[in-house]
C-alpha cells in the first residue's frame, strides 16, 4: 500500500510539472495571415529597457525583453515568425536608439527614413509601438 502512494504522488507531481510546462493553450490565428520575424535592435547609454510580447503564426505566445546597464550598451531581440507583437520602451539618462531592420514588416515609426526603419528616441523618453507584418 505505500509503494501504491509513493508511486501515485510521483505520478501527480509529474503530470502537475507537465502541465505548468505545456502552457496557455494556442491563440487562434487566421489562415494566411502575414507572417515576419519581430527583430528589434537596441544601443544607447545609461538605463534603458525593452520588452516585447506577440503571437506566432502557430498561435503561441512569445516575450522577450532586453535592457541596458553601462555606457554605451547593444541588445536584440528577435520573436520569430510573428503575426503581431505590441512593444514597450523606456530610455535612460540618454538617448535610445531602436532599429527594426526587417524588411518584411511595416515599421511602425513615423518620420524615419524610406530605406531603414530607426528612431532616437530623448533620454527619459518612454512609450509602446505595434508591430504587424504586412
Amino acid at each position: 500500500m505505500i509503494r501504491s502512494a509513493e508511486t501515485y504522488a510521483i505520478f501527480s507531481a509529474a503530470v502537475f510539472v507537465l502541465g505548468a510546462c505545456a502552457g496557455a493553450p494556442p491563440v487562434p490565428v487566421a489562415s494566411g495571415a502575414a507572417v515576419s520575424d519581430l527583430v528589434v535592435r537596441a544601443s544607447g547609454a545609461g538605463d534603458w529597457e525593452v520588452a516585447c510580447s506577440g503571437v506566432t503564426q502557430r498561435g503561441r505566445s512569445a516575450t522577450a525583453e532586453m535592457d541596458g546597464r553601462g555606457s554605451d550598451d547593444h541588445d536584440v531581440i528577435v520573436i520569430r515568425d510573428a503575426v503581431s507583437a505590441s512593444c514597450t520602451y523606456a530610455a535612460g539618462d540618454a538617448p535610445l536608439t531602436l532599429t527594426l531592420p526587417e524588411a518584411e514588416a511595416e515599421c511602425p515609426f513615423d518620420d524615419v527614413p524610406e530605406d531603414i526603419c530607426r528612431v532616437v528616441f530623448a533620454a527619459n523618453a518612454s512609450g509602446s509601438f505595434e508591430f504587424s507584418p504586412e
